[in-house]
């Protein structure tokens, strides 16, 4: 540089180092510039640790944030499933008075239930995965410090409980609605 020019000035220098040395490579630099207040510097490690602590309060708020949405999508399935129930009643007690039995009765609703929970979590894994992907490396290009690690431990306790709740609600709504004997359910359903 300075057989180039006369007074160079350099605006940035990049360091790279072996991951274990990293440490030991900014403890030096620091040393070096501790008095030179024009120099700034900006450290991966510092950056990661920064992220390290901010973690925990995105996860929880994450989290929160998550419950929340999911309770709501919960609840609303249950209107839905329940609603539906109770609007065919008439079809069910028909469907019981020409010989169907309270037991095919709540297989076919948790087949219902099942093909609900089948498409929901096939989107999921489907569509959301490849959102979650498209979205990390959006988030990438900003923090190149940045790790993705695939949530598969919630995708799989949601994939759970989104069955568990789809199979159960319909057949749950169904036994709830249906404590009359069929001839009395036909009744109420004319009348």
């Amino acid at each position: 540089m300075k057989k180039l020019f006369n007074d160079p000035v350099l605006c940035s220098i990049t360091i790279n180092s072996q991951k274990d040395k990293e440490a030991d490579v900014l403890k030096q630099l620091k040393e070096m510039t501790a008095n030179d207040n024009e120099i700034s510097m900006d450290s991966r490690l510092e950056t990661l640790e920064q992220f390290r602590s901010s973690k925990t309060m995105l996860y929880i708020l994450g989290g929160g944030l998550s419950l929340i949405l999911a309770l709501i999508g919960i609840l609303n399935f249950v209107n839905v499933m329940v609603t539906g129930v109770n609007t065919r009643r008439r079809e069910f007690a028909v469907l019981e008075s020409i010989g169907m039995t309270p037991k095919q009765m709540k297989r076919m609703l948790a087949l219902e239930g099942l093909t609900y929970a089948i498409i929901s979590c096939g989107l999921v894994v489907t569509l959301g995965v490849a959102i979650d992907i498209w979205i990390f490396s959006l988030f990438k290009k900003q923090a190149d410090y940045a790790i993705f690690t695939f949530p598969a431990i919630p995708l799989g306790l949601s994939v759970v409980i989104i069955f568990a709740v789809c199979i159960l609600v319909p057949v749950a709504a169904y036994v709830t609605t249906t404590k009359d004997t069929v001839t009395e359910r036909l009744r109420s359903v004319e009348g």
